[in-house]
Formats: structure tokens, sequence, C-alpha cells
């Protein structure tokens, strides 16, 4: 049995070489090996490098699969984790669908297995700026949410910024205010092809009355959120810059956030808000699809 938590295999993509750096020095990890086919470069790594992703799930000293490859894999991936009975972490929900990642989410807690999502960095930054404003801070009563990414972010991808990008902006409002009543929303394609939106507009309507819009478009060459709160007497604005690739310093902090949540036994309250913000862009494509105002009632839990 090995002395680390988790003993992990990693099945990689571009990013495969942050996540090699990253994970050294972490004491509660152990990467057993990886799918070196998949890694952009692996000469860092000297250990065990399997021929297919198949023969890592094979390997019973792997406890836990790291899956950052490509978007349109992780679906694969993760139904064989499930099957290999290892757990799985996963910097995103990205390309996912709402009602088929909480199934096999709730298959792997009724196996005790986990599914660990890492944090977004927008989210821990944002997080950060709304603790600090305390009770300094009025009600809400308006938001408006602009997410702007570069065009060229958009261009690998098959699936248009509602399901990739935006899900850690989409985040953010899924917590503060509670459930959602109504959204009605549409979306447009002017760079792209049809099934890629480029340009997003919601009108979100909360239970507790709070009412806000969302923007989202990959039209130019920002990479930058910008959220507008409005209260009875106050104004605050939280701005976040972007980054596609992360750096290994970011990674890092992911991991030890997810292990210091993990003790916490409070890990499974991030994965709640990925999925809440996988649900809401569904939503709002649905809305965008029909042309009307799309209430909760409609959509199911």
């Amino acid at each position: 049995m090995s002395q680390h938590k988790w003993v992990i295999g990693l099945i990689g993509g571009n990013q495969g070489t942050v996540y090699l750096q990253a994970l050294e020095g972490i004491p509660e990890i152990k990467i057993a090996g990886i799918v070196p086919s998949q890694i952009r470069d692996d000469a860092i790594y000297k250990g065990r490098q399997y021929v297919d992703g198949d023969s890592l799930f094979e390997d019973k000293e792997i406890n836990a699969v790291l899956v950052i490859s490509p978007p349109e894999e992780h679906k694969y991936w993760f139904q064989c984790a499930f099957e290999a009975g290892k757990h799985i972490i996963t910097p995103t929900l990205s390309g996912q669908r709402y009602a088929q990642v909480k199934c096999l989410s709730k298959q792997f807690i009724a196996n005790d297995l986990q599914w660990f999502i890492l944090k977004d960095s927008l989210v821990s930054a944002w997080r950060r700026y709304h603790a600090g404003l305390g009770e300094s801070f009025d009600p809400t009563l308006y938001f408006d949410l602009e997410l702007s990414i570069p065009y060229k972010w958009l261009q690998r991808v098959k699936e248009g910024i509602l399901s990739t990008y935006s899900l850690g902006a989409l985040n953010i409002i899924t917590s503060p205010w509670g459930k959602i009543d109504s959204i009605y929303a549409y979306t447009r394609s002017y760079l792209l092809n049809k099934s890629q939106e480029d340009m997003v507009h919601a009108q979100i309507k909360f239970y507790n009355g709070v009412e806000g819009v969302v923007r989202l478009n990959a039209l130019g060459e920002k990479a930058e959120l910008r959220l507008n709160i409005w209260g009875n007497k106050s104004h605050q604005v939280f701005e976040h810059k972007l980054m596609r690739d992360f750096e290994v310093k970011d990674v890092k902090e992911q991991f030890k956030d997810m292990i210091f949540n993990v003790q916490k036994n409070e890990m499974q309250d991030n994965n709640i808000g990925q999925l809440r913000a996988l649900r809401l862009s569904e939503w709002i494509q649905k809305s965008a699809r029909v042309n009307r105002e799309i209430y909760a009632s409609e959509i199911g839990q």
C-alpha cells in the first residue's frame, strides 16, 4: 500500500507537462504513470509510461486518474474510471452534459468512489472578493456579468462559449443569490459555425428578487471578466483577467486547495457549484433555442 493518499495515473493533453511539474513536491500525491502519447513533452517524466489508457486503468497501484485530455474524450475516461473502481480528478466539466454527469456522479458516490473537480481560479478569486465584502455591502438588487475571451480560444474546440470557457463565470452567480426562477436568452454565431455560439445574452431572475444580465462573447482579443453588483446604496465591481493555459503555480494551488477541502470534507460543495454552472449553461441554451423565457419548473431538477 502506498504511503501517498493519492496514487495518480495521468491521461493528459496539451497541459500535461504543466500538471507533472505542479504535482512534484506535494507529499500527499504520487504520479504512478502517464500515457505518454498524450503528453506534449514527457521528457521531464522518467517514471512508468503506459501504452494506452486501458493499461493505466489496469494498474492496481493507481487509486485515482487525472483526466486533462480534450473535453470530448472526458465522458469515455470518466466511465472507464468508474468501471475500474478508481477516483477521478478533472479540472473542469467543460463540454459535458448535466444529466450524464449528475447520473455518473451518483454512481461514483454509491460505490464509495470520489469525483474531484478542481476549483477554478476565477471562482477562488471571486470567493475571496465576496468574503471581503462582509457586512459592508447591502443586499443585491441587480448584477451585470460580462465575460470576454479571444476568438482563437474556440477555434480548436467543438463547443461554443457556453459549455466551455463560461462555466467558471457562471459558477460565481449560482451560489450568492439562491435558486434561479427564470431565464430569457439568445445566442449568435458570428465568426464560428452555427453549432458554436460566440455571443450570449441572458436575463436571469432569482426567486429572492435579484435580477441581472449575463453577457458572453468570443469576438475580440480580450480575456477578462467584469461583474457589477448594485445594492440599495452600494455598487461593487469584481474584475478578473483570464488565462487559457494554466501556469505551474496555479495548478499546484488547485491541488493544495483540493487536499484542504477534502480534509475539511468540503469537496462536494465545489462539485455542486460546478454542476450548477453546467446546468445553468444548458438552461441558457434551451431558452435561446425556443426564443422565450424558460422557468425552473420546465427544466427539471
